[in-house]
């Protein structure tokens, strides 16, 4: 049955999540979010954390191991998302339409830069949303990389919000890539968002409720 209860922020009894950096070592986590190197401009994380429900880490920790047999790691560039977060992501993505409406034909020229508001393939808003499954720590964000933690080409970066950026709009060693890495993560019970090829659901986020705990209560232990 699908569970919508948000927790409050700060709550005396916090749902189990856990750390996949504790839990698989070798992985890479490297949160966007956690800096201002993100595409609405602004730190919202206070940490640099993956957080997943306990099910869901262990699926990721053995996609990791069929991607470590294969000469790769994964790299994990979201987990856990507080719904205040993904609200505030939603409400930039409307600036952002409305700037780009303002601007008129310009905004959907050839090759721009669609983290800028004068460029913009799509609504920003088709990108995210106000209920994301990263609220219940059951959605991760992710890539390739080699052995040695160099990147993998993958054809467009990490939250380039336009068609490049879909799973099988790529060729060549791109889409090599993003189906080795679909074929992995299906392995292991994950589906593709096809807008986005770094974007995987586990097949049981309906189970976990949404929440919005602040990552600092889980890192400090509060």
């Amino acid at each position: 049955m699908l569970c919508s209860t948000a927790f409050l922020a700060h709550s005396a009894q916090l749902p189990k999540l856990v750390n996949i950096k504790k839990q698989a070592p070798t992985i890479i986590v490297d949160i966007p979010y956690a800096t201002e190197n993100n595409f609405t401009g602004i730190k919202l994380y206070t940490h640099n954390v993956c957080l997943l429900q306990p099910a869901v880490a262990d699926a990721v920790e053995a996609a990791h191991a069929e991607a470590l047999s294969l000469g790769y790691r994964l790299k994990m560039l979201d987990c856990y998302r507080p719904k205040s977060v993904s609200l505030a992501m939603w409400q930039a993505g409307l600036d952002h339409n409305r700037a780009c409406r303002d601007l008129g034909p310009v905004c959907k020229s050839n090759g721009c830069d669609p983290a800028r508001p004068d460029c913009l393939w799509e609504p920003l808003t088709n990108y995210m949303s106000r209920n994301s499954k990263h609220n219940r720590g059951a959605t991760v964000d992710i890539t390739l990389v080699t052995i040695m933690g160099r990147p993998v080409d993958m054809g467009a970066a990490f939250d380039h919000f336009g068609p490049e950026s879909r799973t099988n709009n790529a060729t060549g060693k791109s889409l090599e890539n993003r189906m080795l890495l679909k074929r992995i993560m299906q392995n292991h019970g994950f589906s593709n968002y096809f807008r986005e090829w770094w974007h995987y659901n586990h097949n049981s986020y309906s189970r976990y409720a949404v929440m919005d705990v602040p990552l600092a209560d889980y890192v400090n232990g509060h």
